[in-house]
């Protein structure tokens, strides 16, 4: 998680082992996106998993899992 989207969860002196991901669906006929963050800690010994998934709540609020669902798994 120390690369690309998935540094907004990297917690310090933690090895975290995770992916970031966003999905499409259709909503009453709107595009929405499903932003989700999955990843499990400490990552050579795994002892916590965690998954955070959230949906837009209209077509303009654009969340994608890097930047909505990680900061919230890191949390």
């Amino acid at each position: 998680m120390e690369n690309r989207s998935g540094k907004h969860a990297k917690v310090k002196n933690l090895k975290i082992a995770g992916k970031t991901g966003t999905a499409q669906l259709f909503d009453h006929g709107e595009k929405r996106n499903l932003a989700w963050c999955t990843c499990f800690a400490p990552a050579d010994d795994p002892e916590i998993a965690i998954t955070v998934m959230l949906q837009e709540k209209s077509q303009y609020d654009r969340s994608w899992g890097g930047t909505i669902a990680a900061p919230i798994t890191k949390k």
